[in-house]
């Protein structure tokens, strides 16, 4: 039998265990069994994550790995998700930069256009799934450089993905384990809870297919995508200057086209609208949030009122409608009262004349509903950047050398200070 010394020096050497791990060569690493949690926060030099017990600890340079990066095989062979050289295997590194983390890397890539997973990742892929979306085969973890459609999300991906090659089916990684509740209350006043079916459906929040999965909201009896449960509330879109608001549907409206794509709204579903009163602006989701160059996320409600009042400063010509040419069909001129109506024609064979050059209405103008004003297409036109000013008539002048009418428009640059004349245009 051993006795009690004996036992205390097995002790003492297995809490004394030493390591000469390949990445820190210049002092073993001593295995610690327990860590005080009360001293100073350390992470580890592997993985990156805070350090917890057991780990390996160099005394003299302050360098530490969990026992399980320490111990972390150093050649992976065959892995799919790089079949490239997958007879080569992965191998794993150093970490390159200090903020960096543990990763496999492929032997033959590493000198360029290296091929880098982190080591984590790699252990949280399975390589085969069942996946309750595709019952009659199970799913094999790949990988493609180029794009590839995901039958789940219906979108473009390229990496890593789990693909069934008998029925040509593929899902990406991330849509393999979406989240099981999504809540945000800047996006939703309730929580959205995941729901897998295996049928199409149409999504509440944009108005546009989806497949398998979704996201339902059961206090308003809402199904959306995976990205629609995250849509901003309110956005300010550069090709109107009212701020417009995300609706699950619209009521009391007859038929209405998006202003951008021209094609019909669903009122049913989700879209963007405007709700200043006589502004019947309306869009796709999918059409209004297409380049995030063109649209601004608005947190709060009062900051609208802020940009529409330095929209309406800075906007002389304010566009209301336009047509599927770009054409603006209908404005709001700085210096009439109400909205001017592209047209073509007179209704009636009588002479009018344009309110801003003052000579017989002949060609394309717009005309006021409610008055009798009228400006020629050209006279906006007269300036290249028309939404900094607007036209003000000069009375026209008779040259009695050429008996040539002249007339000239003044274009006036408005600031939220002040008025300042930059010139005319005859």
């Amino acid at each position: 039998m051993k006795n009690e010394n004996e036992n205390e020096n097995e002790s003492q050497d297995e809490s004394m265990q030493q390591i000469q791990h390949p990445f820190h060569r210049q002092h073993p690493l001593v295995l610690v069994a327990e860590h005080n949690n009360e001293g100073l926060k350390a992470h580890c030099d592997g993985c990156g994550e805070l350090l917890s017990a057991p780990c390996f600890t160099c005394i003299h340079c302050n360098y530490h790995l969990h026992k399980q990066c320490a111990e972390a095989p150093f050649y992976l062979p065959n892995h799919p998700l790089h079949p490239k050289h997958s007879y080569a295997g992965f191998v794993l590194r150093q970490r390159p930069f200090k903020n960096d983390v543990m990763v496999y890397g492929c032997a033959l890539c590493k000198e360029k256009d290296s091929f880098i997973i982190h080591k984590k990742c790699l252990d949280e892929l399975p390589t085969e799934i069942d996946h309750l979306t595709h019952r009659l085969h199970t799913l094999i973890l790949n990988r493609s450089d180029s794009d590839y459609l995901c039958n789940l999300c219906q979108k473009q991906h390229s990496g890593p993905y789990y693909g069934c090659s008998l029925c040509h089916f593929n899902i990406n990684v991330e849509c393999a384990w979406p989240r099981s509740t999504v809540e945000d209350r800047s996006h939703h006043q309730h929580p959205f809870t995941l729901l897998r079916r295996q049928y199409s459906f149409i999504c509440d929040a944009c108005g546009t297919e989806g497949n398998c999965i979704s996201y339902i909201c059961s206090t308003c009896s809402l199904m959306v995508h995976k990205d629609c449960t995250s849509l901003p509330r309110i956005i300010k879109f550069s090709r109107h200057d009212h701020c417009i608001f995300h609706k699950y549907f619209l009521k009391d409206l007859t038929r209405q086209d998006c202003k951008i794509c021209f094609k019909e709204v669903r009122l049913e579903c989700g879209s963007y609208s405007c709700r200043k009163p006589g502004c019947n602006y309306i869009v796709h989701v999918n059409c209004v949030l297409e380049d995030k160059r063109l649209y601004k996320v608005i947190e709060e409600e009062k900051q609208c009122e802020e940009l529409e009042e330095k929209s309406m400063q800075s906007s002389i010509i304010r566009i209301i409608e336009v047509n599927e040419a770009g054409e603006a069909t209908k404005i709001q001129h700085f210096i009439h009262q109400h909205c001017l109506v592209l047209a073509d024609k007179m209704e009636e064979e009588i002479d009018r004349k344009c309110d801003g050059c003052m000579l017989r209405i002949s060609n394309i103008f717009y005309y006021c509903l409610e008055c009798p004003f009228l400006l020629h297409k050209t006279v906006l036109n007269c300036k290249e950047s028309s939404n900094i000013g607007f036209v003000k008539a000069i009375p026209p002048s008779i040259s009695k050398a050429s008996r040539n009418v002249n007339f000239a428009i003044e274009v006036v640059l408005v600031s939220s200070t002040n008025l300042e004349n930059i010139g005319t245009c005859a």
